[in-house]
């Protein structure tokens, strides 16, 4: 039986935009950190609450043996709907996961 995950560090899984492929970058806006879309016009931000809640539902996915690559999931968090989607899951490593807005 695997081991269940009680804590997740913060970088415990690696983020990315959905629509550009690309390792969202963490910055500070307003005094608060958020993860940006390198990719100049995209306007993806999300928020540590956004982050925190991403990885916790990806921990709890990785603790019922449901995280599979093309795994997608939609939460509301402070007023926008994100959509997220497992790019990668390889045991060992970091899982990818794809993030954006829909609204």
């Amino acid at each position: 039986m695997k081991e269940k995950i009680a804590f997740a560090p913060w970088g415990f899984i690696q983020i990315e935009c959905a629509e550009h492929k690309e390792n969202l970058i963490l910055v500070s806006t307003y005094g608060k950190p958020n993860y940006c879309c390198p990719h100049t016009g995209c306007s993806l931000h999300v928020s540590d609450l956004v982050y925190e809640k991403m990885l916790e539902e990806t921990v709890s996915l990785l603790n019922s043996n449901k995280l599979a690559i093309g795994s997608k999931w939609r939460k509301r968090i402070a007023g926008k709907t994100y959509e997220f989607s497992v790019l990668s899951a390889a045991e060992g490593k970091k899982p990818e996961i794809g993030v954006k807005t829909n609204g």
